[in-house]
């Protein structure tokens, strides 16, 4: 009845969930504010309400870094924590500082120069910072100078970097006498990825999309084998530690029994219960020259490495600043002719380079299949292990080796004296990103982020009447629609337009009609219903506590939990909540000490 429903609100708006927690509130329109003090000094910015907001939670952030420093210590490797993106829409600067102070942690990959230079700007000068993506040879010179360190991804780079070294060093002949000025660079392979680095691995060695393809065996004729998974990997990997199914939110929808056609509610959402994760693509619906590779046998060359003589003669040695030769294009039992230019390629940048600025740093890969524990990662380090294997045969030492992400980590995929075996005695690194924030579905791992919006307008919507864009949606009767101040400018995706819900007081109300630019509309239910109880400047959670997960959020619409997340803009501020005890709050300082711009924060 109305009069229980009524009851029931003082219980649902005491609990808090209408509002935001408690915390430390980072808005980065804050300094534009301060920049008017002078004639505003009444403005007070810890009394603005934010009309959206994701929240972040510190003590979460720092359970689930000290779980993967624990589990990357059982192979013997440090953690270089991934913060591209924002971290991943989370704050970089505030992120990277809790992580170097509170966990140990001082190398961080980015994707950008930009993003490596906000770090510095904000205070972390003494971290080691690696920019993961490509770079142009136009930013070296600041990498360089803000000791930045760069990838290699191809061997036409390997020209680019010397020739900027060789003028760098006659233009300002004392700038290398400072080894930190030394541009540090990590050799990037390409495993199977087939996104960017250096070959290591002849197509005809390839899966061309099939799973878990019978792996060929090894030969030294032709340049097509590779060594067999079995030999390299001999013992199979444990069983994953985690959740197989997510344990979900369930919250009553009061709307529930009003579906209509034109008015798509929970039932129709398949957002309760835990449902299938969606089948993968079917290489069945791409064409053929998007599965295979394409010249020679040979995988993803640089375009100035192809020539008319593209076979590898059996007597090649490698003689560009090696000391690996052989009369067949085999050494140790690897095929040579698949790694030759990798290998001549980074031996010639660690001897050339280090008489102009150049430190060759260590080499890298990237998992592209993890999730699945297919044999195409175990496919993946065995061309790992033979690029190794060839720069020791060369006399290169390899400073450091970091291939693990959050996936193979924390799976648990790689038989850890394999890998020891493999990285000898180099250093050895896991590049976690996604799990830092709980956004990988291992159980161990709590999410951080919330993301909340206020409802700054509640109307009345008779029946048959539309809302929003292309008038999508027609209210089934007469209701209560609620608008958000969260739109697609906001990362709110579109795709939620009629498809989505949000939680506040404990309910589940779904979205009416289009996603706008910076509104959004849900259907509370009729006047008389629990709906009612949601009022203007209360703030509803779209994924996060309070609403469903963002696991669930992101499954619902076919996406990654990374995707929603690095989505967000700078409009939304970001409120720091459940801070540990010994977290010093100066952490939460907009900018770093020693800059001339606004350096306040507030609670």
């Amino acid at each position: 009845s109305s009069s229980s429903q009524k009851k029931m609100e003082p219980s649902r708006r005491e609990d808090g969930n209408h509002d935001l927690r408690k915390g430390v509130h980072i808005d980065r329109f804050s300094p534009y504010i301060a920049a008017l003090e002078p004639s505003y000094n009444f403005l007070k910015t810890e009394d603005i309400k934010p009309r959206t907001c994701a929240e972040i939670d510190v003590a979460a952030l720092l359970e689930n870094t000290k779980h993967i420093i624990s589990v990357a210590s059982e192979y013997g490797n440090e953690t270089m924590a991934v913060i591209k993106s924002d971290a991943y829409g989370h704050g970089a600067v505030i992120v990277a500082r809790l992580l170097n102070k509170y966990r140990g942690i001082n190398f961080f990959g980015i994707a950008t120069l930009t993003e490596a230079l906000e770090l510095r700007a904000g205070g972390l000068t003494d971290v080691r910072i690696l920019v993961l993506g490509p770079v142009d040879h136009s930013e070296l010179s600041i990498c360089a100078a803000a000791h930045i360190e760069v990838a290699l991804e191809s061997t036409d780079m390997v020209d680019v970097l010397l020739e900027w070294g060789t003028n760098t060093q006659k233009a300002n002949p004392t700038f290398f006498e400072n080894v930190e000025n030394h541009l540090k660079v990590h050799a990037e392979l390409n495993t199977g990825m087939n996104r960017v680095g250096l070959c290591s691995f002849d197509s005809s060695t390839e899966t061309h999309g099939k799973k878990n393809p019978t792996a060929p065996s090894s030969t030294n004729s032709g340049g097509g084998g590779f060594e067999s998974v079995s030999s390299i990997f001999d013992q199979p990997p444990p069983d994953m530690n985690h959740n197989q199914e997510e344990e979900e939110v369930k919250l009553p929808s009061p709307c529930s029994s009003y579906e209509t056609e034109n008015n798509i509610l929970l039932s129709s959402l398949s957002m309760t219960g835990t449902g299938a994760k969606p089948p993968r693509l079917s290489t069945n619906n791409y064409t053929n020259h998007y599965s295979f590779r394409s010249g020679g046998g040979n995988s993803m060359k640089s375009p100035s490495s192809f020539n008319n003589n593209d076979s590898v003669n059996s007597t090649t040695s490698l003689n560009s600043g090696g000391s690996v030769n052989g009369s067949t294009n085999s050494v140790n039992g690897f095929v040579l002719a698949e790694v030759k230019d990798t290998v001549m390629s980074i031996g010639r940048l660690a001897r050339e380079g280090a008489n102009v600025g150049i430190k060759f740093e260590g080499i890298c890969t990237h998992m592209c299949d993890a999730e699945s524990r297919s044999d195409y990662t175990m496919r993946q380090l065995g061309r790992l292990k033979q690029v190794v294997k060839g720069l020791r045969q060369a006399d290169i030492e390899i400073p450091c080796i970091h291939v693990a992400n959050s996936e193979a980590l924390l799976s648990r995929i790689i038989d850890k004296k394999q890998w020891r075996r493999i990285v000898g005695t180099s250093k050895s690194y896991c590049r976690i990103g996604g799990a830092l924030y709980g956004l990988r579905r291992f159980k161990e791992l709590v999410p951080v982020l919330t993301l909340k919006a206020q409802v700054r307008y509640v109307g009345l919507c008779e029946e048959g009447m539309t809302v929003g864009y292309d008038r999508t949606w027609i209210a089934p009767r007469d209701c209560l629609v609620a608008t958000l101040s969260i739109g697609f400018g906001d990362g709110y995706t579109r795709r939620f337009s009629n498809n989505g819900e949000v939680g506040v007081l404990n309910m589940m109300f779904p979205i009416a009609g289009t996603i706008c630019m910076d509104m959004t509309m849900v259907d509370l239910g009729p006047s008389d219903g629990p709906g009612a109880a949601v009022k203007v400047g209360d703030y509803v959670t779209l994924y996060g506590l309070g609403g469903h997960s963002l696991a669930k959020t992101s499954k619902h619409i076919r996406t990654c939990q990374s995707d929603l997340c690095c989505h967000l803009s700078r409009r939304i501020a970001r409120r720091y909540v459940n801070i540990p005890d010994e977290v010093d709050q100066s952490i939460f300082k907009l900018y770093g000490p020693g800059t001339t711009q606004y350096d306040g924060y507030c609670m």
